[in-house]
């Protein structure tokens, strides 16, 4: 069993193998699919690399993009921080041994009762966006630090996050001098350049903000005293448009964001700064086993065209899978030619398609129902968009290993 090559296609037909381990555990053939398989030692070696190579920044993970306690424990055995958008993420974290001193919790938008039980687990790390939030956090969270969240542009990233969250320059300015006047000592600032951010330049504009806000606190007398850089480090594996991966010097990545803040604030700055990796760390570690419940042709535009129905879909593990494109691998020995294929997921739903931006995977012509195949790079942001029995499809099964 373990001597079967698992391939990938692509339109030049290279064929790629699967890393060992992963390949070994996903030919095993008493596990049912759809399952995700998570690789730890991947993930540490992404976390070892990131921190190596951005030392000036306390990681703070970020839990959303994979909440698995698994996860979360073998990245706290590695002296990680975390940051949580929930309450639920919190408490988790701290059922885990996560002492309350190394949560942020970095949503900007949070309810009443959210503040008060986080405060009163300990949390001491509030993020804002808006004055209202600003008051909430005042009563309900007092003595905590705040972290006002500054908007960028999203530019070169595939998610930019620039309309839901952050302020303006000023408007961050005015926030952290009203929260000066409310007798709140322990400020920063923090901003995000987006998910799967392709251009480290994004880093130097958004931390070019960062101290334009700093200068003009410093003139009312008001010390900052962390920065958030936020996360947005690419994750290598997603395919192009020419169906072929692309590969990020994350290690190049993070030594231009210490170059930028060597530049901006000078070799001697006295600011603690942060960052929260998510996909970076877990993406790559990750792969989706599904098999092909309905193998059809359709006529598409008055042309054949090949259907493979998955039992893992939009709403059960692959939600990403129209905005980016996951190499696709089949389990087995196939050497027949490739056609175009529209893969879709199992629900009854017609949003329920895995076809990246309408473009067609290259996949074997004989591939057939009951037939397997595995999604690269989903190790972050599956299991946490998963649906809870939508259609009365059960939630992803999950292995770490």
């Amino acid at each position: 069993m373990n001597n079967q090559s698992t391939q990938v296609s692509t339109i030049s037909n290279q064929v790629i193998r699967l890393p060992s381990k992963l390949q070994n555990f996903i030919l095993q053939p008493d596990l049912k699919t759809p399952f995700l398989v998570i690789d730890l030692e991947k993930v540490v070696v992404n976390y070892q690399e990131l921190t190596r190579n951005l030392p000036i920044a306390k990681c703070f993970y970020s839990v959303k993009s994979n909440p698995s306690p698994n996860v979360l424990k073998i990245l706290l055995a590695q002296g990680s921080n975390f940051e949580c958008a929930s309450l639920g993420e919190i408490q988790l974290c701290l059922s885990l041994g996560v002492e309350a001193k190394n949560i942020h919790f970095g949503n900007t938008i949070k309810s009443i009762d959210s503040i008060k039980k986080a405060y009163a687990l300990g949390i001491r790390s509030f993020a804002l966006d808006c004055e209202e939030e600003l008051q909430k956090i005042h009563i309900h969270a007092p003595s905590s630090r705040i972290v006002c969240r500054i908007s960028t542009t999203g530019e070169g990233a595939t998610w930019g996050l620039c309309n839901k969250f952050g302020c303006s320059v000023n408007q961050a300015i005015e926030l952290l001098s009203n929260a000066k006047s409310l007798d709140i000592d322990s400020l920063g600032l923090s901003f995000h350049v987006g998910s799967q951010q392709r251009s480290s330049r994004a880093w130097k504009v958004a931390l070019l903000d960062t101290k334009t806000a700093i200068d003009q606190l410093a003139l009312k007398n008001i010390d900052v005293e962390l920065i958030n850089l936020g996360g947005g480090f690419p994750a290598s594996g997603y395919l192009n448009d020419q169906n072929v991966p692309v590969n990020y010097d994350v290690a190049g990545y993070a030594q231009d964001v210490c170059e930028y803040i060597r530049q901006i604030f000078g070799l001697d700055n006295q600011y603690e700064f942060m960052c929260e990796p998510g996909r970076f760390l877990l993406s790559e570690a990750g792969c989706i086993k599904t098999q092909v419940i309905l193998a059809t042709h359709k006529m598409v535009k008055r042309k054949s065209q090949k259907w493979l129905y998955l039992d893992v879909g939009k709403f059960n593990g692959l939600y990403e899978g129209t905005d980016i494109k996951h190499p696709v691998y089949y389990a087995n020995e196939l050497s027949d030619e490739l056609v175009e294929t529209t893969l879709a997921g199992p629900s009854c739903d017609s949003d329920d398609m895995l076809s990246f931006k309408n473009d067609l995977h290259m996949l074997p012509k004989l591939l057939k129902t009951g037939d397997h195949i595995i999604f690269m790079c989903t190790g972050a942001y599956s299991n946490s968009y998963v649906s809870v029995g939508f259609n009365g499809i059960p939630p992803l099964k999950e292995y770490y290993i």
